[in-house]
């Protein structure tokens, strides 16, 4: 039986961090042991009748996070830029990608992302927990809040098992969901989008991935589709910046 909190389905010490399109740098003591910090390079931005409009700073990156934005009236086409740090204070926008919502697709709900919940089996985990939005919901006009919206596992609602042994731990779990495939961890971030858009309205809701795709939701009522966009060659070449910084180890 599925508990009140759970998504189910129904129906080293290393030199070299590893690579997610990026160099990485770290340095390497004996006695010490690695920490890496994810960095995105550089500002990422919308561009729009009305300017620029920052999506994600550049700074620590996290998968679990994403920009909404309320649309009103419908249009096919999005274009989205990057800044370097170099460039900021300036309109030194170079292109990262188009998102074509022509070619948008239904989001498949959690329960339906069958190729996750096989690799999920495989790991004797049978549940996952919802995701939960830290912060409020809506701004201070009582629409859906704008701006940078950050998620994570809502542990306390249950108990989540491997198998019938051990509990995950919130830690855990994203490391889990970091190993998913974007498209599956968007899937997750979306359960906890459940509220309908008004009539006329619209929901956009722009996530980023570790491989610098970015995935746009587009929620009206309680449809959802999804698109995707691959960055430039030049965007994609800078990546994460991947930092293995050591910290000493207690005697």
């Amino acid at each position: 039986m599925e508990k009140r909190g759970e998504v189910c389905p129904s129906g080293r010490h290393p030199r070299l961090q590893r690579r997610e399109g990026a160099v990485v740098t770290a340095s390497v003591g004996a006695t010490a042991e690695a920490e890496r910090r994810r960095l995105l390079p550089f500002e990422l931005r919308l561009a729009s009748a009305m300017g620029s409009l920052l999506l994600f700073k550049a700074g620590p990156f996290d998968e679990f996070r994403c920009f909404q934005r309320r649309v009103t009236g419908r249009h096919s086409v999005e274009y989205l830029t990057c800044l370097e740090p170099r460039d900021f204070g300036s309109e030194g926008y170079e292109p990262y990608g188009r998102l074509d919502l022509a070619d948008s697709m239904e989001l498949a709900p959690l329960r339906r992302q069958q190729s996750l919940w096989l690799k999920l089996r495989a790991r004797g985990i049978r549940t996952l927990p919802q995701p939960r939005l830290r912060g409020p919901r809506t701004g201070q006009d009582g629409k859906a809040r704008e701006g940078l919206l950050r998620l994570e596992p809502r542990l306390e609602s249950g108990s989540y098992q491997r198998g019938s042994q051990d509990s995950l731990s919130g830690e855990e779990v994203r490391e889990i969901l970091q190993a998913a495939s974007g498209l599956e961890r968007v899937a997750w971030l979306e359960e906890d989008f459940r509220t309908p858009v008004p009539a006329g309205e619209a929901l956009h809701r722009y996530y980023l991935d570790s491989d610098m795709t970015v995935y746009l939701v587009r929620q009206t009522g309680t449809r959802k589709t999804v698109t995707r966009v691959h960055p430039t060659a030049k965007a994609a070449r800078r990546g994460l910046l991947i930092y293995a910084t050591n910290v000493l180890l207690a005697a």
